[in-house]
């Protein structure tokens, strides 16, 4: 494991090569959010978020014209990324040109059915990532966290919006 305090104040481009950090690297104990840091392949590092579809679909949250043997469509891929880029913009200060980054596929999650929602930060940024982590990073995670849970306090639910 890598302890992440030794680059919280270096600048994005000193996590070049080091390939996946988890969310327990930085105090948090949740595979569903990584990092995939930028190598000679990629001069950007990907802020990942991972779901599983099983707790929505289990409850018929989502609508069945939306799914094919639990797995989002693609119309309802590209409705979740819609979604999940206004809400962010909305609740969060990440900027839009990160914002604008935003892809979703399906996946991430094993076998089940789920989804995967990235952001892309350049590796050249300017940011250090301890301010990264506050102002991209931790917002992110934690608004995706509480947009795919239907019981968090004043919170939209995701699948409400698409």
């Amino acid at each position: 494991m890598i302890n992440i305090n030794q680059y919280w104040d270096k600048p994005l481009a000193d996590l070049f090569g080091l390939d996946r950090l988890q969310l327990d690297d930085v105090g948090m104990d949740d595979p569903r959010a990584y990092i995939v840091t930028a190598d000679t392949d990629r001069d950007y590092h990907e802020i990942i978020f991972c779901e599983s579809l099983a707790f929505a679909n289990e409850c018929k949250h989502i609508a069945e014209k939306d799914l094919v043997d639990g797995w989002l469509t693609a119309s309802a891929l590209d409705r979740a990324k819609a979604a999940i880029k206004a809400i962010l913009a909305a609740e969060t200060s990440i900027s839009a040109e990160v914002l604008d980054t935003i892809e979703i596929e399906d996946g991430g999650v094993g076998d089940e059915p789920g989804f995967e929602v990235s952001l892309s930060l350049p590796v050249n940024s300017s940011l250090t990532f301890g301010l990264a982590h506050d102002v991209v990073i931790w917002p992110f995670w934690a608004t995706m966290i509480n947009i795919c849970d239907p019981g968090t306090f004043n919170s939209p639910y995701l699948w409400n919006r698409i």
